[in-house]
């Protein structure tokens, strides 16, 4: 479902260009089709289109339209069709329009093989017939994606001269070498930013796989073009210091709060950046920094809730844990301990207030 967009984007636009294989494919039936319902890798392959949908949907509120380019390989019905038997995952070109209609997008019907033909954007979506040569050269994959993306690119620009665009290139790049190709092409193009003045060119690696199965963070930002300038990057910087401390006074209440003979020792993070903290957590998805980092984002991030009302479900989910985790039943728990922020308890309540309450300081509101 199409998220409302905000009014105040109406002079810009959000484009997707999606790969396929690998990367948007999850957010179809084909790919986990036949999979038990309880099955654990259905369950992962679900939570991993989940966050693929909200980070699509969030962006797409940024602005008053979006559209969606079709960033695989599949640049031709005949390269769509031979992936499709390969993999069974689909059919890019059928599933990524229905994807835009579901979605209110516009879809964007250029493709490579339009170009190749030196025909009309758009004519080889609608005429099987026309096909489009891959290459046999070792970086022949890695030119056909900057390729495609440079006609994308150029499309959009002329689509939207007066607008600001916000372009989102997706891929899997399971091999770590394709976003850095583009990443070096479109640093040693000095005329990039005078060809695309209105264009904002986000590169972005999301590896269901390898955020299933490898357990690696990969839904993330890997360049921007233009570059952020210092000022963003302070500006960013200190937003993420901000998330750092907040999330350290939920995991030291965690440990504090459980009582236990043996527990592992807490985690140095003063050396570790948010993206670091958070690669560590997809790793170690049962560590007591992956449920901190779970309950920081639930319960600070995602609410709508003023501070307040945020410290109380904070404090219920930590006071959850440390009961949860503490051994011995003599003091796993006492009479007064309660899991209401705003009542008095016993040491284990305390402990978690003492080390909770100044997230509700006023210098926290920026973290919102």
């Amino acid at each position: 479902m199409a998220l409302e967009r905000k009014s105040k984007s109406s002079t810009s636009v959000t484009i997707f260009s999606l790969d396929y294989d690998g990367c948007s494919d999850i957010l179809f039936d084909e790919l986990i089709v036949g999979l038990d319902p309880t099955n654990s890798e259905k369950k992962e392959l679900l939570h991993q289109r989940k966050n693929l949908e909200k980070f699509l949907d969030e962006k797409a509120t940024e602005s008053s339209e979006t559209e969606l380019y079709v960033g695989s390989l599949r640049q031709s019905h005949d390269l769509d069709e031979e992936n499709h038997r390969q993999s069974k995952n689909g059919r890019c070109l059928t599933n990524l329009p229905k994807l835009s209609d579901e979605k209110l997008w516009k879809f964007r019907r250029l493709l490579l093989a339009d170009e190749q033909n030196k025909k009309a954007a758009g004519t080889a979506f609608e005429d099987k017939r026309l096909k489009c040569k891959l290459g046999l050269k070792n970086n022949a994959i890695k030119s056909f994606k900057i390729a495609t993306l440079m006609a994308q690119l150029c499309d959009a620009s002329k689509n939207h001269p007066d607008k600001k665009i916000h372009f989102y290139f997706l891929d899997d790049d399971n091999r770590d070498y394709i976003l850095s190709g583009i990443q070096q092409y479109v640093e040693h193009d000095i005329n990039f930013t005078k060809s695309y003045p209105n264009i904002c060119l986000y590169l972005i690696k999301f590896d269901w796989y390898g955020e299933a199965v490898e357990k690696t963070r990969t839904l993330k930002e890997f360049a921007r073009f233009p570059a952020e300038t210092e000022e963003k990057i302070k500006e960013r910087r200190n937003l993420e210091d901000g998330y750092k401390k907040i999330f350290k006074k939920i995991y030291d209440a965690m440990y504090a709060g459980q009582i236990a003979w043996y527990k592992s020792t807490s985690r140095d993070f003063s050396k570790m950046t948010w993206d670091e903290i958070q690669d560590f957590a997809v790793a170690q998805p049962g560590s007591r920094t992956a449920i901190a980092c779970k309950i920081f984002k639930t319960h600070w991030l995602e609410s709508k809730k003023d501070n307040q009302e945020k410290l109380k479900d904070i404090f219920r989910d930590v006071h959850s844990y440390c009961y949860k985790h503490s051994s011995f039943s003599l003091f796993r728990k006492t009479k007064n301990d309660k899991h209401d922020y705003g009542q008095t308890g016993g040491s284990r309540s305390e402990t978690i207030r003492k080390h909770l309450g100044e997230i509700a300081l006023p210098e926290y509101k920026s973290c919102l």
